[in-house]
């Protein structure tokens, strides 16, 4: 299928040119979002997109317009974000099933699509976590990202953590089997990836992209070994274990005087610590609060000060009241099904399977923890592409019963 993919890459390249060089906005500025205009545009014209058309895309349909119009209203949204909210859910979502369906009987070109999601999302928070590290060494102690010239923050570091959370799914596939060349390259470039989004998490003292990397790891290791018989998984996972834990005792002193170790101790010790989820907990109750004393969306709590929900449905909510919190939900609830069948009914490849279960677990944990639609609108369109991805798949195969009969 190497042939597929490079068609792929070859008739493509002008959507995929548009769609990477968007991400570029982290450097530019949120109008450069704008590129992604003419990338739909050249979609509508020349696909007919009626026939990718689903419950999801109408519940994203019905979240993008309310919220944008309530938010606007409310004086929480500006203008570049209004229109983003209008067009990007369902165009995001469009282009996802568009690929799925065109390059449905090629598993290596759905698997290059993921990748290339993973990477344009990671690539230019990389750049800047590379060059903060050169600055501020291994750890950023304070957790700031300051611009060299102006001195003032660049970035907050939740959201470039957030950003590379994606590619921390990559761990999962380690001990998913290649069944060809195509297949071990993949995995090869998706574990680096992962590497290096471990050392962006290590970095900013992160305990959300760690609770992602090793959820990854072990759903992505139970799934793999799902086929096995359950005595050659508790084998496994007992041979682990014990490596784990010996590793541990023959290094412990090493462990324990470790920098990085010690850092995360103290974040622990000085602020808020994981049993109440990083301090979000209380701000979950109040975000459900928010919710029927302001249906219509508000940000600010009795005393005038700026509420923030750090979840990626109660932030909905909060600027925008019930309407797209509600169809947001709807339209999640929907992808999970989706997903659950796909995998049920799909017969998918290993690879792809594992690869579609590490991205969602991914996606899930870092948008219950951070305030993505305020603070990287990319990620959230990049979530609903993956949907129409996976609702495109789905559709295939509940047209055709077997999509990748042929390979």
């Amino acid at each position: 299928m190497l042939s597929a993919t490079s068609n792929f890459i070859r008739r493509e390249r002008g959507l995929l040119f548009l769609f990477c060089l968007g991400a570029l906005s982290i450097f530019v500025g949120l109008w450069f979002n704008s590129i992604y205009f003419l990338l739909f545009l050249v979609l509508l014209l020349h696909v007919r997109v009626r026939r990718y058309i689903s419950w999801t895309f109408m519940w994203l349909f019905v979240f993008g317009f309310s919220y944008a119009f309530i938010g606007f209203n409310n004086h929480l949204l500006g203008w570049w974000a209004t229109v983003f909210f209008l067009c990007f859910p369902c165009g995001f979502y469009l282009l996802g099933a568009y690929w799925a369906n065109k390059w449905h009987y090629s598993e290596h070109t759905i698997l290059l699509i993921l990748f290339i999601i993973v990477t344009t999302l990671a690539i230019p928070f990389y750049i800047i976590t590379f060059h903060d590290i050169l600055i501020t060494g291994l750890i950023n102690y304070d957790r700031n990202i300051l611009d060299v010239e102006t001195g003032d923050n660049l970035i907050a570091t939740t959201l470039t953590v957030a950003a590379s959370s994606l590619s921390l799914s990559g761990i999962g596939l380690l001990f998913c089997p290649a069944e060809d060349h195509f297949e071990r390259k993949y995995k090869k470039f998706f574990l680096l990836f992962s590497f290096l989004s471990l050392l962006v998490v290590i970095h900013f003292l992160s305990r959300t992209g760690l609770v992602v990397f090793t959820s990854c790891l072990t759903i992505g290791a139970l799934y793999s070994l799902r086929k096995y018989s359950r005595s050659a998984i508790i084998v496994v996972i007992f041979v682990l274990s014990m490596g784990g834990y010996l590793v541990y005792n023959v290094f412990e002193d090493y462990f324990i005087r470790s920098e990085i170790v010690e850092a995360y101790a103290d974040r622990e010790i000085e602020g808020s610590s994981l049993r109440d989820a990083g301090g979000r907990v209380e701000r979950w109750q109040y975000g459900w609060e928010h919710i029927s004393t302001n249906p219509m969306g508000d940000v600010r709590k009795p005393n005038g000060d700026q509420f923030f929900a750090h979840n990626f449905w109660l932030d909905a909510a909060k600027t925008s009241g019930v309407i797209p919190f509600l169809s947001l939900i709807f339209a999640s609830l929907l992808s999970y099904r989706h997903l659950f069948v796909l995998l049920k009914k799909g017969n998918l490849p290993n690879m792809l399977a594992v690869t579609f279960v590490t991205l969602n677990v991914s996606f899930i944990l870092t948008c219950f923890v951070e305030p993505i639609l305020e603070g990287i609108m990319l990620y959230a369109f990049m979530y609903f592409m993956l949907w129409g991805i996976q609702d495109g798949l789905l559709h295939q195969i509940r047209c055709r019963k077997n999509v990748f009969s042929h390979q």
